[in-house]
Order: structure tokens, then sequence, then C-alpha cells
């Protein structure tokens, strides 16, 4: 957005008669600008055309009674004629009413039937709807549904008059007035059928809506008399309203459908733009209306016709749009009503330049405390050039301020008036287009200010409404709030903020060293190129530039050129072919260089042909596509694994490997072989020799062990079992011990445990001094049982043992079954034992 300052010190006094006369002459000059005396203007010439839907005329109405009812603002409805016959069900679909209404714009025998009706003669609208119903006939007929079965329909003005209604757009006679009351009742007769009237109603109701949304002006009128009239000069004749009264038409609904009811506005008024086109190009001034009969103003206009002028008054009324909306502009312009042409800023803006100072008004510093000071209050957001007009404004400056939809325009009107509203202002704010104002003032009630809003808009600013908004001000109470203190602690708060983020601005707009750039250039420079950056090698993002702060353009210049000399070598170096990166011989001379290339090229062809004999081979299977990839290495490797072997490996091997069934198979193996080798490191963890020469029957033991608790294989379960043992053999020791000491029939062979030890309590419950005389046996039969006894605790060691070379070492549980694997893994019985054997 931007603004401008009109003349503020124009050399001279502006007020001089001069001026003052070139204003006049162009107030006077603007002022017809603003009337359209054309043909186009329905105010100049009416076009009553048989499908228009911008008029409704009256037919069988008494004009003064009802330019009365209407001008007293009594409700008036819109009454059509009864219905000639009820619509047939199959035109009432959507199809058909979709296509008759395609074809009332584009058919050709329909659009050509009703150009040839005049609207001025008295069967006009019966014509209009003969054209009509042939229309639908047609379409009746195209769309495939079945002929319409029906009478003639009669004229439309016989249907009228059997309905008591006069079909003639003359109106009667004050004399004529009929005995029944129908022409005092509260209906407007026309000549219309329902839907013709109910579609021509909406239609100049709805264009009488969006006009006033538009402008503001409310452009539906009644008008009564129509002056047709030719001037000797003239070569077509104007059908013209005389008198003109603001209407207002409301919808209503009603067990017959929509109804629409017309009541007036203000009081009937001559037309201007026909009154001013007589007087200013015919010299013809029209009589004024001062109220009261339209019949005798009629009979007035017919008493003043110009000699040699076609010059009629036809007693007619119709309702519809006239669009009007400059003639209350025309009527402020006048000079006779205010001296506009002695206001200064009047003058100024007609009679000066209007560049000033400058075509462009300063910017102000919005951090300045002077500047802020002259505007404290701001309720809506505002740019530094939005407060710098502000700020002018202030100091009493006329401005013009300019910006396309968007920029706000608004924003900056909405500051303007709330400020002066603080410092206790009036403010009217005008504009040609009833939306501009309705922003203004939905942003206004939106900051709280909305009470203080006097609307003036036509159509809207009528007596009472002005009466009722004067009268909610002075009911307005002046309350002290905690607003006033809110406000100052706020407005402390936003200026320390305010000089916080100034620190900022002054640190990113002052210049770094000698680089002829901000901090705010390089900073964003180095945001712009983070990416580009981002993807750099690591060394090269922390290569220090010395001194970077005093380099300056020139310098910077011929470091980038100096890099993009190093990055162009380097990109020829990294197409180079690897062949040729390591050279580091010179060339001298030309001779050299054709003997280099001479050279490059031999060996070009060597390589070529490598590459044929290479592909042709049975080594082919080994290579890659390029066989100077391949990593000779690996090769290498193989060849000597192969010469470690001492001829072992069959000369036909390489042969038969290139046999893709034997080469899945070898890979098979080996892959087999490699899980055997794991499977026995595994099982190391768990066996102590995992390779011992009993390991399958030391697993088979494990695997008997575990089935008989459970299939499980865990340390407490040897732990208890080797309690078990060590338990019975110490018992076995104590019973050696005493077996040592009994009699050698006792210990005889054939004699249970149970006997000897029942036989040995009986014993010893005797009494000491019988025990005493007990005496040994002399054969030792006792070392005999202790050695059997012995001989029974070294199978059971062993046994301890076996159980403990199964048990996992690291404490760990296994199955059963895991236990039996192991076992045929170790002893080649197993899967891979067969595999091995099949191979």
């Amino acid at each position: 957005m931007s603004f401008s300052q009109h003349d503020q010190g124009a050399s001279g006094p502006l007020l001089t008669d001069d001026n003052i006369e070139l204003v006049s002459a162009k107030l006077q000059e603007l002022r017809l600008r603003l009337l359209d005396s054309t043909r186009r203007n329905p105010l100049i010439n009416i076009r009553f055309t048989p499908a228009s839907t911008s008029f409704i005329r009256v037919v069988d109405e008494l004009p003064d009674i009802l330019r009365y009812n209407l001008s007293q603002g009594r409700q008036m409805r819109l009454a059509a004629l009864p219905a000639l016959e009820d619509e047939l069900p199959d035109e009432q679909t959507d199809d058909f009413r979709d296509a008759l209404f395609v074809a009332r714009q584009e058919n050709d025998a329909y659009l050509a039937e009703i150009a040839k009706i005049d609207s001025e003669e008295a069967k006009a609208e019966e014509k209009l709807i003969k054209a009509e119903r042939s229309l639908k006939d047609r379409l009746r007929e195209d769309l495939g549904l079945p002929t319409r079965q029906t009478k003639d329909a009669p004229s439309l003005a016989e249907h009228a008059r059997l309905h008591g209604v006069e079909p003639s757009y003359i109106l009667p006679l004050p004399e004529d007035e009929h005995h029944d009351g129908r022409h005092s009742d509260d209906d407007i007769q026309t000549l219309l059928l329902p839907d013709r009237l109910q579609r021509s109603a909406k239609s100049i109701r709805e264009k009488g809506r969006s006009f006033e949304r538009e402008t503001g002006v409310n452009v539906l009128h009644a008008a009564f008399g129509i002056l047709e009239w030719k001037s000797p000069d003239e070569n077509d004749r104007f059908v013209s309203p005389l008198l003109l009264l603001e209407i207002r038409i409301e919808r209503k609904q009603s067990p017959h459908g929509a109804e629409f009811y017309v009541n007036g506005v203000d009081q009937v008024t001559v037309n201007t733009n026909l009154s001013l086109k007589l007087l200013n190009e015919k010299k013809l001034t029209l009589p004024e209306y001062e109220g009261g009969s339209v019949e005798e103003y009629f009979a007035t206009i017919e008493e003043a016709a110009p000699s040699g002028w076609q010059w009629k008054v036809r007693r007619e009324v119709c309702l519809g749009i006239f669009p009007s909306s400059k003639i209350a502009m025309y009527h402020d312009l006048d000079p006779e009503k205010r001296p506009l042409a002695e206001e200064e800023t009047v003058v100024r803006l007609l009679a000066t330049t209007g560049v000033g100072d400058g075509a462009y008004a300063e910017t102000y510093g919005t951090d300045d405390p002077e500047v802020v000071s002259k505007v404290p209050y701001v309720v809506m957001d505002a740019d530094a050039s939005q407060y710098s007009a502000l700020v002018d404004v202030a100091d009493q400056k006329n401005l013009a301020i300019e910006g396309p939809p968007g920029s706000g325009k608004s924003q900056t009107i909405v500051n303007l008036i709330a400020s002066a509203l603080a410092d206790g202002k009036k403010v009217l704010f005008v504009a040609e287009k009833l939306t501009a104002l309705d922003v203004v003032r939905n942003r206004l009630d939106a900051a709280g200010l909305g009470n203080f809003i006097l609307p003036l808009q036509a159509g809207r600013g009528t007596a009472e409404t002005v009466y009722e908004s004067i009268e909610a001000r002075l009911e307005m109470s002046r309350t002290r709030g905690p607003g006033r203190d809110s406000f100052n602690s706020r407005q402390r708060a936003l200026e320390k903020d305010r000089a916080i983020l100034q620190g900022y601005l002054d640190a990113l707009g002052a210049m770094l060293g000698s680089t002829g750039l901000t901090v705010h250039q390089i900073i964003g420079h180095a945001i712009a190129t983070a990416e580009i950056r981002e993807g750099l090698p690591r060394e090269i993002r922390r290569l220090p530039i010395p001194n970077a702060g005093s380099l300056g353009t020139i310098e910077v210049e011929a470091l980038v050129s100096e890099a993009e000399a190093f990055g162009t070598r380097l990109g020829r170096i990294a197409r180079m072919p690897v062949l040729w990166r390591a050279s580091t011989a010179p060339i001298t001379s030309h001779d050299i260089a054709e003997d280099c290339a001479e050279a490059a090229r031999s060996i070009s062809e060597a390589l070529e042909v490598f590459e044929r004999d290479i592909a042709a081979s049975s080594i082919a299977v080994f290579m890659t596509a390029n066989p100077f990839v391949v990593d000779m290495k690996k090769i290498g490797d193989l060849l000597s694994a192969a010469a470690r072997e001492e001829g072992r490996i069959a000369p036909d091997l390489l042969d038969n490997l290139t046999d893709p069934a034997a080469r899945r198979a070898a890979r098979d193996l080996c892959g087999q072989l490699n899980e055997r080798q794991t499977f026995l490191v595994q099982l190391g963890h768990s066996l102590r020799d995992a390779e011992g020469w009993n390991v399958s029957n030391r697993l088979a033991a494990a695997a008997e062990f575990a089935k008989a608790r459970g299939n499980r294989l865990d340390p407490e379960q040897h732990r208890t079992r080797l309690a078990e043992i060590e338990g019975a053999i110490a018992d076995a020791r104590v019973v050696l011990g005493a077996a040592s000491r009994l009699p050698q029939n006792w210990t005889s062979s054939g004699r249970k445990l149970k006997e000897i030890r029942d036989e040995a309590r009986r014993i010893a419950s005797q009494a000491p001094d019988v025990l005493s005389l007990r005496v040994g046996d002399p054969m030792g039969s006792a070392d005999t049982v202790a050695a059997e006894i012995d001989s029974q605790a070294s199978r059971l060691a062993k046994e301890i043992g076996r159980i403990r070379q199964a048990m996992p070492a690291a404490g760990g549980s296994h199955t059963a079954g895991e236990i039996r694997i192991a076992s045929a893994a170790i002893d080649g019985t197993g899967f891979f034992g067969r595999m091995g054997s099949a191979y």
C-alpha cells in the first residue's frame, strides 16, 4: 500500500475568485457526468418487452388510491390472474423444466415469435402465453411425451374479464371506481398468471437486493404515469416514467404458494433524470410535483406539451428496477445548496496539482517515541506505511491512500476512526459500495467500537433507525474500569519488547568487518546455501578461511573463481581412467605424445582381445561382466590353496564345477559341513569334551536321564541326583563298617539288607554288659562283603561322572530330544552323516 500527500503549503492563497470559479465549473461537469441520459437508462426510456422480468405493469387500479396507500407505508399484495388450467404433471419434472429453460434461451422459433409481438398492443401478454404454450407442446413432442389433450384456451383479456378484472394497462379514471371496492383493497392487480407473476416478482426483488448490496442504494420504484414524447429533432420516441416512489418488495409464504407484498418508502418525486435531460438538452422545464393527486399532475403535464412535439401522458403504473443511485450525489453537489466551491479541501483537490512535497509521502520510524506519541491507539495491525498514514492524519495532512485489494486500506481506515474517537473527534466515512462500509463496520464491531457507529446508508438510515441509534447512545454510561491501567501496563511491556527487538535489528543491520555485507545478509546467504554445505565432505566443511571478516567483495570473488577452477580440474580427473591417474611421466614434445597415443591404442586392442578370450574360456562363469574389476587376490588365494593340496584335486575338477548342478551340490555340502561345525561349537559350550570318543553314549545316557524327569535336563536335577547317589554311597560305607563287625553267617549270600538291619537293631537293643561279650568273625567274611560294597560304590561313582560330563557347563537346560539329536550329529548317523554319505 502507498499513500501520497496532497499540497500542504501551496504558494499563494487557495480561495481566490479564479480558483472558486474553476472549481464551480468542474463540479458542474462532474454533476452532469453522474447522469445517464441515454436510451439504455430505464429512467429515460422504458422497454416493455414481453419476456421482461424487470417490470410488472398494473391493471384495473386507481393511480391516486395506489399512490396514497403505498406512500403511507401500507403493505399491498401483488395479485395474479387465476390460473388458466392446472399444469400437467409431466411438465413439472426437472427434465422438462430444464429443457424449457434452455429452449427459452435458444429455440429459434420461439425467439422469432416473441420478437414479433408488439409490447404496446392489448394482446401482447396473451401472445406471449400462446408462444410459450406452443414451445411447451414442441418440447413434449421432442421429449416423447403424450400429446396434450385440452380445449383451446381463452384469450388472456377474456380470462381477466371473466374474473372481473379490466385488462387494459391504461388505468381507470377516478369516476370509474368500481362499486365492489376492488380499487381500495390491499391488492395490486396485474395481468400475469400466477407462475409468471412469481417469476417476475422474484427476479425484480433479487435484482434490487443485489444492487443494494453492491451500492447501498435501493433501486426498486413504482412509476406513476408514463410520458411518451418525441421532439422534432429526434428520430425515435421516448417512453419515460414521470413520478417515482421508492418501494420494498417482501416475499411471504402462503398455503397457495409464495406471495409478494409491496410497500412504499418516503414520498413520490419527479423523475430527476428525465427532468434534467429535458432541461439540459431541450431547454424544457418539467413542472414540479408538490404532492397531492397524481391525476392533477398528469393533467398539468398534458397541458405543458411543447409545440410541434409528440407529447402524451399514459395513465399507467408499473413496478420495477429504476437505477437512480447517482441522483443523490447529483443533488449533493448542487452549488446552490452548499458552497462547495469555497471549501478549502475541495479547492485543494480540484484546483491544485495535488503533489505537494512529493508524490509519495514519507515513511516514519514506527519505533520513534515522538512518532508513536502522535498515534497512541491502534486497534488493528499496521505496518510501517499504514502507521505513517495515521501519523500524517494526526498532523492534519490530507492524504490519498492507494493500494490493491488486501493491502490493508480498510485496516488503516479502522485505525483512523479509532484514533479519532480516542481524541473525541467525529468521523464521517463514505464509500461508493455498501460492501466497503460493511467491512469497516464489522471490524469496528470486532474492536468493541460498534456502539459509536451511526449508520446512514440508503435503505438503512430511516428516521426511526436514526432515532433508535441516538437513543441507544444516550443510554450508554461511562464507567471507569481496569481498561486504562491494563492498557498502560501492556503499553510499557510493548515498549520494552520493542527495545529488545530493536537491538536485534541493529545487530542484524551492522556491517561485518570489511566484507561490505550486513550480518543479516550473511545469515541469509548461510541459510540459503545450508543444504549445499551439508552435502559436502566434512573435511571440506571444516576448512578454515583465515581473516574471513576482512574479505571484501573482490577477495570473495577471487576465492570463488579459484574454487570453481579447482572443481573443474577435479571433475576432469574423476573422468580420467584409473590407469592414467597415477602416471607421472611428463610429455615434453609432440612426438612423445604420439608415441603415448600409439601405445595406448595397442594396449586397448590387447585388452579387447583379453576380454574375448576370457569370455570364451571355462572360467567365464567365475568372472563378472567386466573382467578388469575382478578381485585377483581371491583368485590367487584359490590357486594357492589348490597347490597346497599336492595333487589331491583332480584336473578335471574345474570343468566339473562349471556344471550348475554340481556347483549347487558343492555349495550345499559346504553349507552342511559349516552347519555341523557350528553345532559342535555350540555343543562345546555345554559339554566338557564335545568331541570325545564316547560322546554319543554320554548324550544317550543324558537323554535317558532327562526322559525320566519330564524330558528336561537342568543342573538342579543333576545336583539332586548326585546328592541321592552320594547319600547312597555314604549309607553303603556305614553299612560296610557295620558289616565288618557282623558274624559271617549274617552276611552270607542270600540274606537281604533289611534282614541284617533288623537283626542288628535287635542286638543293639541289648544291655551294654551283654554287648561287651561280643566276639568278631575269625574267618573275615566281613572283608568279602566290604569288597562287594566297594565294587558297587565304584559303579555309582562312574555313573556320577557320566552325569557330570553330560551336565551343561553354563547351567542351562536341554530336553531329551535335543540330547538325542546332538548324539546323532556327533556319531555321524544323523542328518549330516546321511548327507555326507550320499554325496
